[in-house]
Order: C-alpha cells, then structure tokens, then sequence
C-alpha cells in the first residue's frame, strides 16, 4: 500500500504557535516561622519538638513531613534538625 502526500503551492503554511511554559512560581518559605524546642533521644531514636507558627508543638522523626511546605526531616541532631524541600535544605537550632 502506498500512501500519496501532496502540498498545493496555493494553500498557506501555518506554523504552529508554540506557547511557552509559565514560568514556576517561586514560594517563600518562611523557615523562621518554625521553632525547634526540644530534642528527645530514647532507645536509639530520636524526635524533634517543632513549635508552629500557629502555636502548636509537634513531635516528628526522620523522614516526617510537617507544615504547609511540606517540610521533610532530614536528619536530627542533639541541638539542631535539618529539614528540606524540593530544592533546598534548611537547618533548625534549639537557640535560633
């Protein structure tokens, strides 16, 4: 089977208009509205006490994700947490 493609010089070429990508929204995090208050080590484990900035405390381990930016902690130390997003990796400290 063969197949006939033919162009008639008399019909215009309309290129495809290519729209382009909107550009990413860049969000603000605003990593000092949370607080780390507290530490607790117990049996080889470990949680952060996070304060938030409606004023409540959570309790979270590595790999928790918390707050509206989807935080995920990374690791947790004895005085600090690093926690990232996407993009970026933030650190936590008790006296911060």
């Amino acid at each position: 089977m063969v197949s006939l493609i033919y162009f008639c010089a008399h019909h215009k070429v309309h290129p495809k208009i290519i729209k382009k990508a909107p550009k990413p929204v860049i969000k603000t995090i605003k990593i000092n509205a949370y607080k780390l208050v507290g530490v607790i080590v117990a049996q080889k484990k470990r949680w952060a006490l996070i304060l938030l900035p409606n004023s409540n405390v959570i309790k979270v381990q590595q790999g928790d994700h918390f707050g509206k930016e989807n935080l995920r902690v990374k690791q947790i130390a004895s005085s600090s947490i690093k926690v990232t997003t996407a993009r970026q990796t933030f650190t936590l400290g008790i006296n911060q």
